[in-house]
């Protein structure tokens, strides 16, 4: 399994504990850890970056919960179909 999906599935996981207090922010998670909090998705970005970390190798994801989740991303790809 590569490391951005094992991050996303452990995130997923622990999804309702990642987010507690920190709902619509982004998470970074490497090595099923997390690194940090971000207000914007362009913060996280500006993060990994400057310090180097290799895309694949981690997952920036935003704090919703599953059904928040699930809703956002179909309205997304109902948006841009």
């Amino acid at each position: 399994m590569d490391e951005l999906t094992r991050n996303y599935e452990w995130f997923d996981k622990n999804r309702e504990k990642i987010i507690e207090g920190h709902h619509s922010q982004y998470v970074l998670i490497k090595d099923e850890t997390v690194i940090s909090y971000f207000n914007s998705e362009q913060e996280g970005i500006k993060y990994v970056n400057d310090n180097n970390i290799p895309f694949g190798t981690f997952a920036l994801q935003r704090c919703l919960t599953e059904k928040e989740e699930t809703g956002y991303y179909a309205n997304w790809a109902v948006r841009f179909a």
